[in-house]
């Protein structure tokens, strides 16, 4: 815990205790509960990954290693492929469960073709209420997970 004295305008001042850097569902303040435990998902104002742990989401470093299962509540969380440093995601098959009533997965990916030049987006989205099984690319630059799902890399 962290303790700050703050002044207020005029001649109080208050104590206050700052919990250490964890925070609400990174997407829609929703509380990381216990059946996300050890699930990744982002902030949907930044690019900074979070992992659910002790019913809370806590920040992970940048070269944390890739993880095989994420959660999005609804809002486009972009994550980076093999094609780039420090991916979010690896290649294989992937199962996208909705976890929301009337709820569809969407994955929009693209991926290096040639030095400098990357494919046109490949879009797998399932039906709604259904889950969505598909291919992330070994070459994957970028892929957007949306939707209100667990995403998971299956073996």
């Amino acid at each position: 815990m962290l303790l700050l004295r703050v002044l207020f305008a005029g001649l109080t001042t208050a104590t206050v205790i700052a919990a250490p850097t964890a925070g609400a569902d990174p997407a829609t303040d929703t509380s990381c509960t216990p059946e996300l435990e050890g699930v990744m998902s982002k902030r949907a104002t930044s690019d900074v990954a979070m992992l659910c742990k002790d019913r809370m989401w806590w920040p992970q470093p940048v070269d944390a290693p890739p993880s095989d299962r994420w959660v999005t509540f609804g809002p486009t969380l972009t994550m980076r492929g093999q094609g780039l440093p420090n991916p979010n995601v690896v290649q294989g098959s992937w199962l996208a469960t909705p976890i929301g009533p009337w709820t569809r997965c969407r994955s929009m990916q693209q991926s290096g073709v040639a030095p400098g030049a990357i494919s046109p987006p490949l879009e797998d989205q399932g039906p709604p209420n259904q889950p969505m099984l598909f291919q992330i690319d070994p070459n994957m630059v970028s892929t957007q997970f949306s939707g209100y799902c667990l995403w998971v890399r299956t073996p």
